[in-house]
């Protein structure tokens, strides 16, 4: 099968469980509304020069809050990129959920194709993406953070079987901050298990 064409079907495969999200103007789970308020501040901030905002001043009743200290930044820096080259907040927030869905299915896909060849990495990457907690997370939670985590996990364990094998750390290290700055609770979580592969793969 042509590379582009294997492309394509698993691009279909992963966003299959998503269409619905094109059917609608918004999905309005439980933080949509967080999550408009947080790109709007954000594009505002970038627009007057502060790249790095750490006060959200209309937060709480606009009494303010160091929400940007604490909350993940990825979806919301891409989702202030998209807006401001043109696209709808619509087309943005349909991206913000698809695209880290996508994107964890191909993470797993290319991990896994490493090391246990083409047909089981792509049954774990369809399990991975159609994985019923992902829909709670997309269409009612709208958990934004934990979507771009999921979706990078997977990459930082594929740059570091290259790091240990191929020095490919600088990569390695780009994704362990994606991932930090995805989601820092659940990195809490992760870098342990990240360590103890790191661990595992040393002394084996």
């Amino acid at each position: 099968m042509p590379a582009l064409t294997g492309f394509i079907i698993l691009v279909a495969i992963f966003a299959l469980p998503f269409y619905k999200v094109f059917s609608v103007n918004f999905v309005d789970g439980h933080d949509f509304l967080l999550h408009f308020q947080m790109i709007y501040a954000l594009e505002q901030s970038i627009e007057k020069g502060i790249f790095l905002p750490r006060w959200l001043a209309d937060a709480t009743y606009s009494y303010g809050s160091p929400i940007f200290t604490f909350m993940w930044g990825v979806p919301y820096y891409l989702g202030t990129f998209l807006h401001l080259i043109g696209l709808s907040y619509q087309a943005v927030f349909k991206i913000l959920i698809i695209l880290p869905n996508i994107l964890a299915g191909f993470g797993l896909f290319i991990w896994l194709k490493s090391k246990y060849g083409k047909f089981a990495a792509m049954v774990a990457a369809i399990v991975y993406v159609w994985t019923p907690y992902r829909f709670l997370d997309s269409f009612i939670r709208n958990a934004l953070g934990e979507l771009f985590f999921f979706a990078f996990l997977p990459f930082v364990f594929f740059f570091l079987d290259n790091a240990l094998l191929k020095k490919q750390i600088i990569l390695g290290s780009l994704f362990a901050g994606l991932l930090i700055y995805s989601h820092q609770g659940l990195s809490l979580i992760g870098f342990p298990l990240i360590i103890c592969y790191i661990l595992f793969h040393y002394y084996q």
